[in-house]
């Protein structure tokens, strides 16, 4: 399974679930967008197990990513998870810190539980490499490659012009004859980067294993969307949110609708952001809720800073008396993107009408054309939209096409 293929599919609803095995990781990387410890919680693998069991033939998700922490910290359950959803035809993705590459050999359990999955991405960047040496993440690589499986690299750095981002691109393609893609992003200040990386205003993406960016790393603008401040005839531009459309299912069980750090780490969850628990609902119960729940088809078609303009309470322009007034603007400039999305919770009356909007029998007709536009970008312009954008076109090395942008 190319990485393409993964990110091809990623704006469709209920397409993949994510799965947060474990926060546990033996690493300490100064970026981790999850602040990850080694003796951190974890999800109980019987429900995890449980959730994957109820996928069918009939009723699957097309992809299921299992993420962390460092979700090889637990490689039976990662065995038993690929399996079981293999056979009800789901493939599965893992990303890993390859911690256990320090040692010079792949344990045993390990390297069953990496065959076990369709696809693994190994996270390597500067951070990752004060832990595991690079030529011991590339000699893991090679053992992937040889025993069939696809892999790709997950990298981040400080910036689109790090050098360290060219070092490391010019050498991977060297070793392993552009074989390999990569999913390149940048660090955002989330997580233990937080206290270190400069603060933009908005946060990153990511479950610490998000397959479009995770691990702290993010787009240039950290939300993909820019803060949508261009004006079409008074209204802001709308910018839907791509990533309201995998599930992902967190450290303590909670499913959300969305990956963003912020979501997956504040509680309560935002309701409109919640779609259940994991030892309660199943992947029926959350594909369902995902693909029709009025407020997220309106995330997914307009975007949240649109939304709070059309719907949120604010006085009128004194100039015209009608339009949004200085003080929503202000409000709205004082929020990012993502921050948006999660302050509806606190406005039920907009809720409300974004809910009965969502609900128009024309809404899901527009939900699909704005799936449409950001498929046909394909995964170029998903990686554009939420990596480093000048590296967009490493996602396709190893495929069919040329590597498009990949210099």
């Amino acid at each position: 399974m190319h990485l393409v293929e993964l990110l091809k599919r990623r704006p469709v609803p209920a397409a993949a679930v994510f799965l947060a095995l474990t926060r546990r990781c033996p690493l300490s990387c100064r970026h981790c967008s999850t602040a990850s410890e080694p003796d951190a919680e974890q999800q109980s693998g019987a429900l995890l197990r449980r959730f994957v069991a109820g996928f069918s033939r009939a009723d699957h998700p097309e992809f299921l990513l299992l993420t962390g922490g460092e979700p090889l910290l637990r490689p039976s359950l990662v065995h038993t998870l690929a399996t079981t959803a293999r056979a009800a035809g789901t493939r599965s993705y893992l990303l890993t810190g390859a911690f256990f590459a320090r040692g010079g050999t792949t344990p045993p359990t390990v390297r069953s539980a990496l065959r076990a999955v369709d696809h693994v991405a190994v996270s390597l960047d500067v951070f990752h490499e004060e832990y595991v040496p690079r030529h011991q993440v590339f000699r893991v690589l090679h053992e992937l490659l040889a025993d069939g499986r696809d892999a790709s690299i997950q990298a981040c750095g400080n910036g689109s012009d790090d050098p360290y981002l060219t070092e490391l691109t010019e050498q991977v393609r060297r070793e392993f004859g552009d074989r390999v893609p990569m999913l390149v992003g940048t660090v955002q200040p989330v997580g233990r980067a937080r206290e270190w990386s400069p603060d933009g205003g908005t946060h990153g993406h990511g479950t610490g294993g998000e397959g479009a960016g995770g691990e702290g790393t993010g787009g240039e603008d950290r939300s993909g969307h820019g803060t949508g401040h261009l004006p079409v005839q008074g209204l802001l531009r709308a910018a839907p949110c791509d990533l309201a459309a995998w599930p992902v299912v967190g450290f303590d069980g909670t499913i959300t609708a969305c990956c963003n750090q912020d979501t997956l780490d504040e509680r309560p969850v935002a309701g409109h952001l919640r779609l259940g628990h994991v030892g309660s609902t199943t992947w029926p119960q959350v594909r369902r809720r995902v693909t029709t729940t009025p407020v997220l088809r309106a995330l997914r078609t307009y975007g949240p800073l649109q939304l709070a303009q059309r719907h949120l309470a604010a006085p009128a322009r004194p100039d015209t008396g009608s339009g949004p007034g200085a003080a929503a603007l202000d409000f709205l400039d004082s929020l990012d993107y993502c921050g948006t999305c999660r302050s509806l919770a606190g406005a039920p009356d907009a809720l409300r009408r974004i809910e009965a909007d969502g609900s128009r029998p024309s809404a899901a007709l527009l939900e699909q054309q704005a799936i449409a536009l950001q498929s046909q970008s394909g995964p170029v312009g998903f990686a554009r939209r939420h990596g480093a954008a000048t590296r967009a076109g490493l996602v396709l090395l190893g495929g069919t096409g040329p590597a498009e942008g990949a210099a």
